[in-house]
């Protein structure tokens, strides 16, 4: 009875850690997918200034100029073509997401603040778009980057499971009494420091943004300038 009670206390043990391992597995080949997914997305977004509206064929100027005009409170739409919806759902928690590309690029900042009274949690979305303009005088090629958008945003989900982004002030007045705190969490990015970078890639092999391409194994060269 002892032998028979360890091989089945060996074959369950041995069942559960495969369970565990092929779980494991899934789980790192669904996040690969998902990141390969994400840096897809990066490179077609940023590679190109125009972009699909539902209704109408919309530029990164003409979205630009909507997200600065809108009010406080606003929903902005599109944002979600503009920049990736991975960078765009906030999880509660603090995080940071860029990427530049041909056309423009983003900078997403998540954070989380807690305020009284009642350790109320506030989630905010702070986004910068920049947009690079290339040009070529003599043969000698020259760029100028403008900044597009600076601001924040609330992510909310509604009753119907619909995402919402709205432009927000990112501020939280707490009211006690006769007084009132305002809490200011917006942020303002400003461009410094630029500097320029060429990248020599491997035309044998994949490289970073094409399709199934993996860090691990790339032997391209990259040179910094």
């Amino acid at each position: 009875m002892r032998k028979t009670f360890s091989k089945r206390r060996t074959f369950i043990l041995c069942f559960i850690l495969m369970i565990l391992i092929v779980g494991i597995v899934s789980f790192s080949q669904n996040n690969a997918l998902a990141e390969e997914n994400v840096i897809k997305n990066m490179v077609s977004f940023t590679n190109q200034s125009n972009f699909a509206n539902v209704e109408r064929e919309v530029d990164i100027f003409a979205f630009a100029n909507t997200f600065n005009d809108a009010k406080y409170g606003d929903t902005i739409f599109d944002i979600q073509r503009v920049i990736p919806i991975e960078y765009l759902r906030h999880k509660g928690e603090s995080a940071v997401y860029k990427y530049f590309g041909e056309e423009y690029g983003f900078l997403v900042v998540h954070t989380t603040h807690v305020v009284p009274p009642n350790d109320k949690k506030l989630n905010y979305i702070h986004i910068y778009v920049i947009y690079f303009n290339w040009e070529n005088y003599n043969n000698q090629q020259a760029i100028t980057i403008k900044p597009l958008i600076n601001g924040d945003l609330e992510y909310e989900i509604g009753d119907n499971g619909e995402e919402v982004w709205k432009k927000s002030k990112a501020e939280y007045n707490y009211y006690h009494g006769n007084n009132v705190t305002t809490y200011r969490f917006n942020m303002d990015f400003h461009l410094t420091n630029v500097g320029f970078g060429a990248q020599l890639l491997n035309e044998n092999e994949l490289n970073y943004g094409d399709s199934g391409y993996n860090k691990q194994r790339d032997n391209g060269l990259i040179i910094l300038q």
